[in-house]
């Protein structure tokens, strides 16, 4: 096969402030739990996650599937690198770089 779509599901909402008991040491400004917000969007999280599950296979690109009240879900579009039809078409051998690989 030369490309794969995978299937992931990530979980809504903000980022919480990994802290003992919501207790957050230091001046207020910086003392918040719940409001953050994660720098990233999901849908890279998401990309991230089927990257490093798939080690052989770089991820081109994702698409948004659905959502329910705990989880977004993303399908993953990867390429397998050593596959002779990638390495030699033109449009898309770009991949096959060493620049383009996940870690």
């Amino acid at each position: 096969y030369q490309r794969r779509v995978r299937g992931t599901r990530v979980k809504r909402g903000g980022r919480k402030r990994p802290v003992a008991k919501g207790i957050c040491y230091g001046k207020p400004k910086s003392s918040g739990v719940k409001s953050l917000k994660f720098l990233r969007s999901i849908q890279s999280v998401a990309e991230e996650r089927v990257g490093r599950a798939c080690g052989c296979l770089r991820v081109l690109n994702s698409y948004w599937v659905g959502a329910d009240a705990v989880y977004k879900y993303y399908e993953v579009i990867c390429v397998d690198t050593a596959h002779k039809a990638i390495r030699r078409n033109p449009r898309i051998n770009w991949i096959v770089g060493a620049v383009h690989k996940h870690s």
